[in-house]
């Protein structure tokens, strides 16, 4: 006799567990409840709030990224001021509002690299990073890699997968072909 049975024997009743896309509604739903308690609460009440909002956002990350891979847009990377690294970690903390943690997981990275890295970008970069949502999705698993250095991961990515001209990732990226050149070389030789 399977356990349907025996707890329809018992009296009880069958409890269905909710689908992935109900528990994402229902947190995002918590969470919006949440925060309309934001301006009646007193600064204690208002830590715990943030730390209960902090695991519901981690919640719902954890369930988003096991169904969808995560990409950024391409265009991101033509801020001037800013490195690849501190580009990409100011996109996740900023626009995917990830967590420091999440962002160390996701690119394998050093906690404390990361936190600097987003703490350097919002000093070179005080406003929100400008960007073109329709451009071309470059997924984050391509940063992961120890060996390479972001910005090689994403010259090889485009020249690889896109299959651009050193020219065309000149523009995209506001380097000289000469970088591209150069960045693409070292990432071969890497490699071996």
């Amino acid at each position: 006799m399977d356990s349907n049975s025996k707890n329809q024997l018992n009296g009880k009743k069958e409890v269905e567990k909710p689908t992935k896309t109900e528990l994402k509604r229902d947190l995002r739903l918590f969470d919006d409840k949440l925060s309309s308690y934001k301006n009646k609460l007193d600064q204690k009440q208002l830590q715990v709030l943030n730390q209960i909002k902090q695991k519901f956002q981690e919640l719902i990350y954890a369930l988003e990224t096991d169904e969808t891979q995560i990409s950024v847009p391409l265009s991101i990377f033509g801020t001037n001021n800013l490195g690849a690294l501190e580009i990409l970690v100011k996109y996740m903390k900023e626009e995917l509002n990830l967590s420091i943690k999440q962002i160390t997981k996701l690119l394998n990275k050093n906690y404390n690299t990361v936190w600097n890295t987003y703490n350097k970008s919002i000093t070179k970069h005080k406003e929100r990073l400008s960007y073109d949502s329709s451009s071309v999705k470059i997924p984050i698993s391509i940063f992961s890699e120890k060996i390479l250095g972001p910005l090689e991961s994403l010259v090889v990515y485009m020249k690889e997968i896109l299959d651009m001209k050193n020219s065309e990732i000149a523009r995209l990226l506001q380097k000289s072909q000469k970088t591209i050149w150069s960045t693409y070389d070292k990432a071969k030789k890497k490699h071996g």
